[in-house]
């Protein structure tokens, strides 16, 4: 399975696991339909699971007059994955950026896209 490939099915996970809650580990499993889950993207889920709330501080720092509460739950999920690859610097900081943005022009609505880049810019 291709990174990116992985990288939409986490994402699509960690937005389940925000908007239903329950074990984002059995989400994760049936987005992956019992795959083998590589390494990089099983280190990906531990550590959002690890620093979930210290990532939402970060994100809502650089959010003008905005929460995290109020992003749509697949922008939060799109944000938290993104952040969680850049803290584990295995791969380039633009090549995080774009994968995230190329997925939030992909699934979600037209702005997210923008503010997504720019708070990842960021941090």
């Amino acid at each position: 399975m291709k990174r990116h490939e992985a990288r939409e099915k986490l994402i699509i996970s960690v937005y389940q696991y925000l908007l239903l809650g329950g074990s984002l580990d059995e989400l994760v499993h049936k987005n992956f339909d019992e795959e083998i889950i590589d390494p990089y993207t099983e280190t990906i889920k531990e550590t959002i699971l690890e620093k979930k709330n210290e990532y939402i501080e970060r994100i809502t720092s650089h959010l003008k007059n905005w929460t995290f509460d109020r992003l749509g739950y697949l922008d939060q999920a799109i944000l938290l994955v993104a952040i969680a690859e850049l803290d584990l610097k295995e791969n380039d900081k633009a090549v995080i950026i774009d994968e995230a943005v190329s997925i939030a022009k992909t699934y979600c609505d037209e702005k997210s896209y923008s503010y997504i880049n720019g708070v990842l810019d960021k941090i």
